[in-house]
């Protein structure tokens, strides 16, 4: 990506199993959207 590209949107694609990992959305506090955070307990 170029500097000063501006992204409005963007997107998280699974195409495979994961047993185990849990998928959440949490603020971005330098955003202000919700981030895809993936977590394995």
């Amino acid at each position: 990506m170029m500097e000063g590209c501006i992204v409005s949107h963007t997107a998280e694609v699974c195409l495979l199993r994961f047993d185990g990992y849990t998928f959440s959305r949490k603020p971005d506090a330098d955003t202000g959207y919700t981030e895809l955070v993936v977590k394995k307990p």
